[in-house]
């Protein structure tokens, strides 16, 4: 899982991939005009990601794409992600911490 911003865009892309993640912000870049960067990351699954997307619908940019906007929900738990150590990070992700 992770979330990457678009610099100046107020837009944050919440993902998964099973890859990683430094990999996946550049294939996001190609065709992107704004500078692309990772905020947190942690071990996660696509039913995470869901959750995650259903969290936050209501800030979705469009229907149907992971972009959301940099609300200040969003930009908390960003936060604490980064800030938690990794075997906890998806606990506070996912709100069971």
């Amino acid at each position: 899982m992770y979330f990457i911003e678009a610099e100046g865009a107020d837009r944050v892309k919440i993902g998964f991939t099973g890859g990683d993640v430094d990999e996946r912000r550049r294939q996001i870049q190609v065709g992107c005009p704004f500078t692309l960067v990772t905020l947190a990351f942690f071990a996660g699954t696509m039913r995470d990601e869901s959750r995650l997307h259903a969290r936050f619908g209501a800030s979705r940019c469009a229907s149907g794409n992971e972009w959301f906007l940099a609300g200040p929900a969003l930009r908390t738990l960003i936060r604490d992600v980064g800030r938690a150590e990794p075997r906890k990070a998806r606990r506070v992700a996912m709100g069971a911490a």
